[in-house]
């Protein structure tokens, strides 16, 4: 299962570089699942569209213990 969370407030930066302006959070069942998606034929075949789109783009995939 994939859930999608697109939170619509404020992105505050604690330490670092500049927060994004928007941020989008993916839940997959596993970094495997994940990494999979993120390889794939589909996705890669959408950059085109998503390079039009989106200007930077930072993907990190977090593994949490349950």
């Amino acid at each position: 299962m994939v859930v999608l969370y697109f939170p619509a407030g404020r992105v505050v930066r604690i330490e670092g570089s500049s927060p994004p302006k928007s941020v989008g959070i993916v839940e997959w069942d596993s970094v495997d699942d994940a990494v999979a998606f993120y390889k794939s034929k589909t996705f890669a075949d959408l950059a085109p569209q998503r390079d039009k789109a989106v200007k930077v783009v930072r993907r990190f995939v977090v593994e949490v213990e349950k």
